[in-house]
């Protein structure tokens, strides 16, 4: 049954980091500085899974590290690690010895690479000036509560390329994230979907704000509850591999790039259960509440923001990889790359 036309209304989107750079950050995040980080992990990887090239992973890997850029830590600007991307030349030479052999070197790009990746540059988020729409949202003329809630994303009422392992764990729940409707109550759980996942807030405390009451609601523990503490929560789980409490495989969403999200310093609230966190591999990890903790403050008459501050770490999944001798003897663990924080206040 369609929605009365009156009742919705369809938004473009926008690219899910747009306005986080020049927004408080931890440290000196501007886009020129360096920064060192280990990010051929995933095109190894599936390197290893394809029969073709399982077959000639030692040669290829002794050819990778001939360049800069093959070497399985790299230092490149913010601005070319998260947006812009850096050119990998050793593609090149991969590309003669397919074309030497007599394998069509295209359609195997086309087929190993992501999108973003086809003229041989990487970025965790290349694509950020796409809009990621569009979307299909309550105006709230009929019912209030339906106000900002997100109805249809490409033309679907769940994530479209289906990246979780059940139906309720890829429906869509809730707003953005920027809009809610008016007259919270400090009993609802309220919903904002990002990431392509639809994650659970529930109130904590009153706050004031430029003189205003508000209700601050805070990632609920079963949103990133680990598996032993909420079965439920294995639709998460990916290829079998279920992570710590807080941790988010989101390889399907960015293309196979073997991308972990989590709240900074792998933070997770009481009664979620444990990241898996090994401090012996990493060190400098210190999480904190009041630091990197995520949090919305809404004024509960008329649902608009009063304080919001979304707080997101990306780290890079290593694992092992047999055959690869730059990764064969690599503890599994989840690297921290770098985290951000998107500040609204009014």
């Amino acid at each position: 049954m369609g929605l009365p036309r009156d009742t919705v209304m369809q938004v473009a989107g926008r690219g899910e980091f747009d306005d986080m750079i020049g927004q408080k950050k931890a440290g000196d995040g501007r886009e020129s500085n360096p920064r060192t980080l280990i990010v051929r992990q995933g095109l190894a990887g599936k390197m290893a899974e394809d029969p073709l090239f399982s077959l000639l992973l030692s040669t290829i890997s002794k050819l990778l590290e001939k360049f800069e850029e093959g070497q399985p830590f790299v230092t490149k600007t913010v601005k070319e690690l998260l947006f812009e991307g850096y050119y990998m030349p050793f593609f090149d030479n991969l590309t003669a010895v397919l074309d030497a052999f007599g394998l069509n070197s295209e359609e195997i790009w086309d087929a190993h690479l992501p999108p973003d990746m086809r003229d041989f540059r990487f970025a965790f988020y290349r694509m950020n000036e796409t809009v990621d729409g569009p979307y299909l949202v309550g105006t709230g003329e009929e019912d209030p509560s339906d106000f900002g809630r997100i109805h249809l994303w490409h033309g679907r009422p769940y994530v479209f390329n289906e990246p979780w392992g059940s139906h309720e764990c890829n429906a869509i729940n809730g707003t953005d994230g920027t809009v809610f409707p008016p007259s919270i109550d400090k009993e609802d759980i309220i919903y904002t979907f990002v990431l392509h996942l639809s994650i659970h807030f529930k109130y904590e405390k009153d706050v004031e704000v430029g003189g205003h009451l508000g209700y601050r609601f805070v990632i609920h523990p079963d949103a990133v509850a680990s598996t032993d503490v909420r079965p439920e929560n294995e639709c998460f789980c990916v290829n079998g591999e279920c992570l710590g409490a807080g941790l988010l495989d989101v390889s399907a969403s960015v293309y196979g790039k073997p991308v972990i999200m989590s709240s900074p310093h792998f933070y997770v609230p009481e009664g979620a259960g444990e990241t898996g966190f090994n401090a012996s591999l990493i060190h400098g990890i210190s999480p904190n509440k009041d630091s990197h903790e995520t949090f919305i403050v809404v004024e509960p008459s008329a649902g608009f923001i009063l304080e919001a501050r979304r707080r997101l770490q990306t780290s890079i999944k290593v694992r092992s990889i047999d055959g690869y001798r730059t990764f064969e003897n690599f503890p599994a663990m989840e690297l921290p790359a770098f985290w951000m924080e998107e500040v609204r206040e009014v």
